[in-house]
This record gives C-alpha cells, sequence and structure tokens, in this order.
C-alpha cells in the first residue's frame, strides 16, 4: 500500500495532463480507504471499548470505495477497457456487500469464506487487467474496441472466480495436513513433559 502511494505521487509530479493525473488519484483514494482499514485493526486489537466489528465496517467501506471509484474510471476508454473495469467493480462491490453483512452476521464461517473468494478475485482480475492493458512488452495483444473480446472476458472472469475457490481448496487441504503431522509428532517440550509425567508415576510405585 505504502509502495503504490508513493508510486502515485512520485509520477504526479511528472510532466503528464491533468486528466491522468486526476485517475491517479483515483487509486490515492482507494489506498487512503484500506489504510483505514488498517488502522482500524489497530484500534480495535490495542483499545478493548472499540467494537471488533468496525474492522468488518472499515473493511466494507474500502471495498465499496474502490467499486465506486472504478466505476467512474472508465471515462473515454474502449469498449474492453470499460468492461475490464466494470467487472472488477463488480467484485468488490460484491465484497464490500458480504463484509457489511458480516458486521451484522458476526463469526460466520461461510460468509468469511464467500469474501476471501471475492477478494482473491479482485486481486487475480487485477492482474488480468493489468496485463490486458499494460502488457510487458508494451504492444497490446487485443483489440480493445472488438466486442467478441468482451464476450471472452466476460467468460475468463467467471474462469478467474472458479480458480479463486481452487486456491482456497489447496490452502484448506495444505493447512488440514500440516495441523494433523503436528498432532501426530508432539513437539520437544510435550515429549519432556510426557517422560517426566512417566518418571513421576514411576516413583510413586516405588514407594
Amino acid at each position: 500500500m505504502l509502495i503504490g502511494v508513493i508510486g502515485i505521487q512520485t509520477h504526479a509530479g511528472s510532466k503528464e495532463g491533468q486528466w491522468v493525473r486526476l485517475l491517479r488519484l483515483h487509486h490515492l483514494t482507494i489506498y487512503i480507504f484500506f489504510a483505514f482499514w488498517t488502522v482500524a485493526q489497530i484500534l480495535c486489537f490495542t483499545i478493548r471499548s472499540i467494537p471488533v466489528s468496525l474492522t468488518n465496517l472499515m473493511l466494507a467501506n474500502a471495498f465499496l470505495v474502490n467499486a465506486f471509484i472504478f466505476y467512474n474510471h472508465t471515462h473515454g476508454r474502449a469498449v474492453v477497457d470499460i468492461l475490464l473495469h466494470q467487472l472488477l467493480c463488480f467484485a468488490s462491490f460484491m465484497a464490500g456487500l458480504v463484509s457489511f453483512i458480516e458486521v451484522i452476521i458476526r463469526k460466520n464461517i461461510m460468509l468469511a469464506l464467500l469474501r476471501s473468494s471475492l477478494t482473491i478475485l479482485q486481486g487475480s482480475w487485477l492482474w488480468q487487467l493489468a496485463f490486458v492493458l499494460f502488457p510487458p512488452t508494451g504492444v497490446l495483444a487485443w483489440d480493445l474496441n472488438d466486442h467478441s473480446n468482451s464476450v471472452f472476458f466476460t467468460m475468463c472472469f467467471c474462469w478467474h472466480y472458479a480458480f479463486s475457490y481452487v486456491i482456497m481448496g489447496v490452502v484448506y487441504v495444505a493447512v488440514t495436513w500440516f495441523v494433523k503431522w503436528r498432532i501426530r509428532k508432539p513437539c520437544p517440550s510435550e515429549v519432556m513433559l510426557l517422560k517426566n509425567a512417566e518418571r513421576e508415576e514411576e516413583s510413586e510405585e516405588e514407594m
């Protein structure tokens, strides 16, 4: 987040058009609201009088502001460019809506999983958007005014969402395996406690 803010401020001082600088300030606004969420997390864990649900509320605000900014981030752009931003806006709005529901319904694992999947979707779709609009080679590989490409990226967005569930499944399997492995293999301190308990039992029997 800090790197993004520094990068925006660095480019803001360059000789760019006013419209481009305003678009960069859009990104800065998004960073600011996610920074508010980070501050809320720190305060909730350090000050007991602050309700823990404040973190979910600030996260919902950050996602909804993110959706609002990206919805108004497409002025004068090509058809495919607008679609890519609209899909990102949809994912962010849904994540904000789920986060707000978590403020009302607390400690619901299904809502947490849904929010996590939508958050992963936003991250992967940002990568997709960056490679389409700003390819590493500097040459656009996609015709941004071709409506057939819009149809393809709509389907590709669903693939990204399916991929987010694959990631969550892999993480679940890995964590489950690690926990079971740790249970089967006690740590050295636990082994010492067991040995001490056995010695105490032997000494009591001898007495």
